[in-house]
């Protein structure tokens, strides 16, 4: 009994002694849950999360709708020929005979309206060249940042035709890709930033980026003189033409056969343009033999860096170590490097005496370009112009008699025509507007001599005041109105002094050419020293009409006209 019930207690005590199980609550999981409330918790908040992720999305949207439709837009390409471009031979050839000479930086002179842009334009239309184009008429840039932009855009454009133009050019899509990324910097804000790194930030991060300066213009430069160097030596068969055409281990590089021979830039061009102009001569069986063996070498195309209405650069570029800068660079591409033409053109005969004084002027050469000889002009008219009239009205035209008021400046006479036409016949000279203008700025000037003329070009600061009487201007506009009708500069201005002079002729009243070798339209002119004339044929007619109303025309002169007419010992 003891026994058992001992036996009994002991299995009591050891059930009392075991650990009960644990029973916990069983948890489920909703997926989801946790964000519901929280933007039950927090509405507002919510709101303005999705209305944030929204608009992002919508700009994302537009980034790729912009990306696609400027992938599409078509190259802006300027230089196809005026429809309705009237040949002029003899201008024409002289322009061509510079661009197929050694390259140089030739400026290009001529009055307002002659035609300059359209017949570089026929010119520069030929397949051999590429333009480089700027024009300061309508420019895209006023600043440092706007033009590093609007130089490299050219210069990544240039770069890229090439390598999809010429077979074998592929790298040249390379240096464009150096472009693009100076003018992406530059459009985020300025120059290409640079990278440092801390002792808090071992990565490099970009430092602070500054605004453009004069260095960078030039480094551009730099980069475009360099990469013109490297297309001119280019050989698609045999590569680059370096020294150093080894690589780091010692062996051959595969950009260049070590039999080829460097030769300068220079030649190269020069070797081009010959032969295109005197083709190899060959027999019919090396012709045969070369045509199943070899495919035809791609031309490289002439790069020319035109620059239209550049006397303006000085207005737009406020910064004058920068544009000595670019000027510099254009003078290293030419008359150093021999890389590429240069053309300034401009109708402000003192943008070379600017480029004087950022001593640039004694590298270049100098072209000017005048009206139509008459033989010309009454071409254009029978053929261009005669047409468009009505049979009616075609007897109120008499060419000689206006050929006296508007002489071979083509603009005035299909200005005249056209407003012949519209006027049904009953349109004088007198009352044409060009005349009117003509006459008008005269007397402007004789009543106000202080009435300026804006320009773009800087006076030198060491120069005198620039100004003249109503009384000079008399006298220099009976000299022109008596044949032959023009001045010689220098006399002129000992006998007048040269403030007056320059003074008139920044009045646009007159016009300053330095010779006479490419114009046609000025008769018995030397050709070896500048003279003056009137800035047009209707101005030196509305000079002859003025000088009626102020009742000059008889009045003795000042001195003898003779010695501003001839050359004397």
């Amino acid at each position: 009994m003891y026994i058992f019930q001992s036996r009994s207690f002991y299995r009591l005590k050891l059930r009392i002694s075991l650990p009960c199980p644990l029973i916990l609550p069983v948890r489920t999981f909703i997926p989801g849950l946790g964000p519901i409330l929280g933007v039950l918790a927090n509405p507002l908040q919510t709101l303005k999360q999705l209305d944030e992720s929204r608009r992002m999305l919508e700009e994302t949207r537009q980034h790729l709708r912009d990306s696609y439709e400027r992938s599409i837009i078509p190259p802006l390409h300027t230089f196809s020929r005026v429809p309705g471009f009237f040949d002029r031979k003899r201008e024409r050839k002289v322009i061509t005979t510079v661009l197929e000479s050694t390259p140089s930086f030739t400026v290009l002179f001529g009055a307002s309206s002659v035609g300059k842009t359209a017949l570089l334009r026929e010119v520069l239309s030929d397949d051999r060249y590429h333009v480089i184009y700027l024009d300061l008429r309508i420019a895209g840039f006023a600043d440092l940042t706007s033009l590093h932009s609007t130089l490299s855009a050219q210069f990544e454009n240039f770069f890229n035709r090439m390598g999809d133009l010429l077979p074998g050019y592929d790298h040249f899509k390379k240096e464009a890709l150096a472009f693009k990324h100076a003018r992406k910097a530059v459009e985020a804000g300025g120059q290409p930033p640079s990278f440092t790194a801390n002792a808090s930030s071992p990565i490099a991060v970009p430092a602070a980026i500054k605004e453009v300066q004069p260095a960078d213009i030039a480094r551009l430069m730099e980069m475009f003189q360099s990469a013109l160097l490297r297309y001119w030596e280019f050989d698609p068969e045999k590569g680059f033409m370096q020294d150093h055409a080894s690589s780091d281990d010692g062996e051959a590089s595969p950009l260049r056969k070590p039999d080829a021979k460097k030769e300068p830039a220079p030649r190269l061009v020069q070797q081009q343009l010959t032969e295109e102009k005197e083709p190899k001569q060959t027999t019919p069986a090396q012709d045969a033999n070369d045509g199943e063996e070899k495919v035809a070498k791609p031309v490289k195309k002439i790069p020319v860096f035109f620059v239209d209405e550049a006397h303006k650069l000085p207005d737009l570029v406020s910064s004058q170590d920068a544009v000595k800068s670019f000027l510099d660079s254009l003078v290293v591409i030419t008359k150093q490097d021999r890389l590429c033409h240069v053309l300034h053109v401009t109708s402000d005969t003192f943008y070379m005496h600017w480029l004087r004084q950022m001593n640039v002027g004694q590298h270049c050469k100098m072209i000017t370009i005048g009206d139509c000889d008459k033989e010309e002009t009454k071409e254009y008219f029978e053929k261009h112009l005669l047409p468009t009239v009505p049979e009616k009205l075609r007897d109120g035209i008499q060419f000689d008699a206006v050929f006296d008021v508007l002489g071979g400046k083509l603009a005035h006479w299909s200005d005249y025509v056209t407003d012949f036409i519209n006027s049904q016949g009953t349109m004088t000279m007198e009352s044409f507007s060009h005349f009117l203008q003509a006459y008008s700025y005269i007397q402007f000037y004789l009543l106000d001599p202080s009435f300026s003329t804006y320009t773009s070009i800087p006076a030198h600061p060491t120069k005198k005041p620039e100004n003249f009487t109503s009384d000079d201007l008399l006298t220099l506009m009976r000299i022109l109105t008596t044949p032959p009708h023009f001045a010689l500069y220098f006399p002129l201005c000992r006998k007048l002094g040269q403030p007056a002079v320059d003074a008139m002729i920044k009045s646009r009243v007159l016009e300053l050419r330095y010779s006479r070798f490419e114009t046609f339209d000025v008769q018995g002119a030397p050709a070896e020293r500048p003279f003056v004339c009137a800035m047009s044929p209707v101005m030196q007619c509305a000079m002859k009409v003025v000088l009626k109303e102020w009742g000059e025309e008889e009045q003795p002169p000042r001195f003898d006209y003779r010695e501003v007419k001839c050359l004397r010992d």
